[in-house]
C-alpha cells in the first residue's frame, strides 16, 4: 500500500510544484477560482503523504528520521543567511520576494556537504540509499534540497492566494506552523521512495 501512495504523491508534486516556479506568468494563473480549489485540495493531500512518509521513515530509527530532517534544515538555514548577506538576485519575486539564487545555490551546497557527511553516520538515510559513497549522497541531498525549495515556495503560494502573510500565529517570527513544514511536505514522499526502489 505504501509504495502506489508515495508514487501517487510524487506524480502529484511532479504535476503541481511547477506552478511554484519563478515565472511572471504564475500570479496571473493563480488568481482563478478554479485553480485554488486545485491548490488546496492538492495541500490535504501533500499533508497526508507527509505524515504518512514520515511514518515509514520512523520504522527505520531515529537516525534515519532525523537525517532527512536536518537535510531541510540545514538547506534552508545556509539558503537564509547567504541569501540575506549576499542574495542579489531574486528567486521568485512574485511568490517569495526574499529568496534569492544565492541563498539557494548555498542551500544546495550545504545540502550536498550534510549528504556527503552522512555517510560516516551509521543509520542515516544516506548511509542507507547511498551507501559509503559520498559523492552519490552528496548528489541525493542537493536533489532534495531543491525539491525542499519548490516545497517552501508552493506554501508562499498558497499563503499569497489566502491573502495572508504567515499561516498561523503559533510560530511568531517564522511565518507561522506550516513554515516549518513546507519543505518537508514534497521531499518526505520522494525520499522514501527512493529508499524504497533503491535500497
Amino acid at each position: 500500500v505504501a509504495l502506489p501512495l508515495l508514487l501517487a504523491a510524487c506524480v502529484a508534486w511532479a504535476v503541481m510544484l511547477p506552478l511554484s516556479l519563478p515565472h511572471a506568468a504564475v500570479p496571473r494563473a493563480l488568481t482563478a477560482g478554479a485553480g485554488k480549489v486545485l491548490h488546496l485540495a492538492f495541500a490535504g493531500l501533500a499533508a497526508l503523504t507527509a505524515w504518512l512518509s514520515l511514518a515509514l521513515a520512523r520504522q527505520q530509527g531515529a537516525w534515519f528520521v532525523l537525517s532527512l530532517l536536518l537535510l531541510v534544515w540545514i538547506a534552508d538555514t545556509a539558503a537564509y543567511f547567504v541569501g540575506r548577506k549576499w542574495g542579489r538576485h531574486k528567486l521568485a519575486l512574485h511568490i517569495s520576494p526574499g529568496k534569492t539564487w544565492e541563498g539557494a545555490v548555498a542551500g544546495l551546497l550545504a545540502a550536498g556537504v550534510y549528504g556527503a557527511g552522512c555517510t560516516l553516520l551509521a543509520g542515516s538515510y544516506f548511509l542507507a540509499v547511498a551507501g559509503p559513497h559520498w559523492a552519490l549522497a552528496a548528489l541525493l541531498a542537493m536533489v532534495l534540497a531543491a525539491v525542499s525549495i519548490c516545497g517552501d515556495l508552493f506554501e508562499s503560494v498558497l499563503k499569497r492566494q489566502a491573502g495572508v502573510k504567515d499561516s498561523s500565529a503559533l510560530l511568531p517570527g517564522h511565518g507561522g506552523f506550516l513554515d516549518r513544514l513546507d519543505a518537508l511536505l514534497p521531499t518526505l514522499p520522494l525520499a522514501l521512495l527512493i529508499y524504497d526502489v533503491w535500497a
